[in-house]
Formats: C-alpha cells, structure tokens, sequence
C-alpha cells in the first residue's frame, strides 16, 4: 500500500509561546512539533513519511488514508487577536 502524507488528516492541536505541536488522529503515536504552525505541518509531512515506514516495517497496521485531508487549527481566536485581526 501506496501512503501519501498529504492525505492524512492533521490537527495542528496546540500553540503557545513561540511553538506548535501537531498530532495525526489516524496514526496513534504520532507528535510533532515546529516554531510555527506553517513549520509544524511542514515538519509534519516528512514525520508522518517516517512513521509510516516504521509501523510498516513492524508489519502493523496502517490506516486508510482520508479521501478528504484537512488540517485543523486549534486557538485561532488567540491567533487572530495577536495578529490583530
């Protein structure tokens, strides 16, 4: 089975003092962190790449890639008020 990183739904869950952590609700063990959200999923994209490999090689299980990605931003609220929006 073929993986494709940019099909997986990401959820940026987190974002504070200067940092950002993802996490992939289809891939349980699965963290990341960046000094940005942009960093973040950018970060994210290799990861997930590099889990998959990993959880392949351990013959486990590999969730169905999602047929419709989205990325969730959690603290957009805090986000828009520091960028003055």
């Amino acid at each position: 089975m073929t993986y494709s990183p940019a099909s997986e739904n990401v959820a940026v869950v987190s974002r504070a003092a200067g940092s950002a952590k993802v996490t992939v609700p289809g891939l349980p063990g699965f963290t990341g962190v960046g000094s940005s959200i942009e960093d973040c999923v950018e970060k994210a994209r290799t990861g997930i790449e590099e889990h998959v490999a990993l959880v392949l090689e351990q013959d486990l299980p590999v969730p169905e890639p999602s047929a419709d990605p989205t990325i969730t931003v959690h603290n957009q609220r805090a986000l828009a008020d520091a960028s003055g929006f």
